[in-house]
């Protein structure tokens, strides 16, 4: 992956279920981890709530298509580079400002779940959330790395429950299925 939104080597596409598992849902892989996908499946799947929730992500295709379908259903779109995120501090202060989320904002867990899953008086059609360079949060801090995947997931559900699509998307391209796929197995995140 180049930068920001680069493009990704392979097609696969991973849920988190005590660790990282390929998504067994062929319609999901079929759909994200094809090579050539027009925009209108893009569009058709990220509008699905049956299929929202959070997913490492390692595609072939670029991440901006993604973003410019969301943009097309008007929903809310947060891009966080995690290069920075070392710890819980680090998490919390980036989501924040990326999130916009009050000035109240307390800097805690629980806080955090109440900023994600409250817009304050918007009603997003979906939300996206693309978190790239994740791995660096987790090798820094996995304990606190699976606290916030758990309040991710958190997140996820409730938006599902209001009939709402939520998608996190993790991406990162140091992320290698055969090398991390057995280090990552004690994280403790359903989907």
């Amino acid at each position: 992956m180049n930068d920001v939104g680069g493009t990704y080597k392979n097609s696969s596409i991973y849920s988190f279920d005590g660790g990282f598992k390929k998504r067994t849902h062929p319609t999901i892989i079929k759909q994200m981890g094809s090579l050539i996908m027009k925009n209108k499946a893009i569009r058709s799947l990220l509008s699905k709530v049956s299929f929202s929730g959070m997913y490492n992500v390692d595609l072939q295709i670029d991440i901006n298509s993604y973003i410019q379908c969301a943009e097309k259903l008007h929903y809310h779109i947060y891009r966080i580079n995690g290069l920075n995120i070392s710890d819980k501090n680090n998490f919390l202060n980036v989501f924040s400002i990326s999130m916009k989320f009050p000035t109240y904002f307390g800097n805690n867990w629980d806080a955090f779940e109440e900023c994600i899953t409250d817009f304050e008086g918007q009603n997003p059609n979906g939300i996206i959330i693309v978190y790239e360079n994740f791995l660096h949060f987790y090798t820094n801090s996995p304990d606190q790395f699976t606290q916030a995947l758990k309040s991710l997931k958190f997140a996820t559900e409730f938006w599902r429950d209001q009939g709402i699509p939520m998608f996190v998307l993790l991406i990162d391209a140091k992320f290698d299925t055969n090398r991390n796929f057995e280090n990552c197995k004690n994280l403790s995140v359903y989907v």
